[in-house]
């Protein structure tokens, strides 16, 4: 006979416990790592074709809805508002969005005689695609196709970029390759690859493993092989073009990352911390002061005092 006493009642629910804990932690963390990371790599990839509720028609501006041609052969459904000062801005919508987004930030740069041109990305609202390759090459190239599109216009001397979110992340992209964008505007920029991932606190290196895993799941997901460009590591080639930089005061993680980016940006450059604002939430909360703030970087940029 074995010598071991068996065990009490007592110690067998007291093993049963430990080893339920065990498989709920493995649950857990295979969701926080894999499933959610991989989930949010697929609805970054497939952001879906929502339409615009409005059109620039129901903010009284003058418009032309046109169709823009990328390198790769899509076509981006677009709104242009001619100038009256010869400045056009390229306004980029975030991921997810489309370019109605954008239509209250064109009507205060049209009453300062500015023009607008309003594109829907690839994948996105009436637009080409139905795959986004986030952090690729052949995202950047819908930025080219407008700033071809809208140096063939006539009477524009000018090109900036007023960004938001991952419109932002592309115009940043866009302006490191192409000197014809020559003033950006990113509010709330985020990061696409690895290069752009910031560490300082022992959250981030908690967090590494599900980043690693998204960035992955969206190389996977987004049935492209073009070149991934990062953002951080570019910046640096848009001096002397100026850069001003927003992220919203109660995000913490953009806060640091859009911080991040500014000490890597050459001058001349801006940054704003908005007060009481999340993540691209900066107009909605101080509309006032953000186009005015918008305004005076581009008039300094494009109408410097004599």
């Amino acid at each position: 006979m074995s010598d071991t006493p068996p065990r009490s009642k007592r110690q067998r629910w007291i093993w049963r416990i430990k080893v339920f804990l065990l498989l709920l932690v493995s649950v857990l963390l295979a969701l926080f790592y894999l499933a959610y990371p991989l989930y949010t790599a697929f609805l970054h990839t497939h952001p879906g074709h929502n339409l615009p509720d409005d059109s620039p028609a129901d903010w009284d501006l003058p418009y032309e809805d046109v169709r823009l041609t990328t390198a790769d052969g899509l076509e981006l459904a677009a709104w242009y508002i001619p100038p009256q000062n010869g400045a056009v801005i390229i306004l980029l919508h975030g991921l997810g969005a489309n370019r109605g987004y954008a239509l209250s930030h064109a009507t205060y740069l049209a009453e300062a005689g500015y023009g607008s041109l309003l594109v829907s990305v690839r994948a996105h609202g009436a637009s080409d695609g139905d795959r986004y390759p986030l952090g690729r090459q052949a995202a950047v190239e819908d930025v080219l196709a407008a700033l071809d599109f809208v140096q063939a216009q006539p009477d524009v001397e000018h090109i900036g970029g007023l960004g938001f979110s991952l419109g932002g992340i592309l115009l940043l992209q866009a302006a490191a390759q192409d000197e014809r964008l020559e003033a950006v505007i990113a509010d709330g920029p985020g990061g696409s690859t690895l290069d752009d991932l910031w560490l300082g606190t022992v959250w981030d290196y908690l967090m590494l493993p599900g980043y690693l895993v998204y960035l992955g799941g969206t190389r996977a997901l987004d049935g492209d092989d073009s070149e991934v460009v990062p953002v951080q590591s570019n910046l640096h080639q848009i001096a002397p073009r100026p850069v001003f930089l927003v992220a919203g005061g109660n995000d913490w993680a953009e806060v640091r990352g859009v911080e991040r980016y500014y000490e890597s940006v050459g001058a001349p450059k801006r940054y704003w911390e908005v007060p009481d604002a999340g993540h691209i939430g900066g107009y909605s909360r101080h509309p006032d002061e953000y186009a005015r703030r918008v305004l005076d970087f581009l008039d300094t940029a494009f109408f410097p005092a004599e």
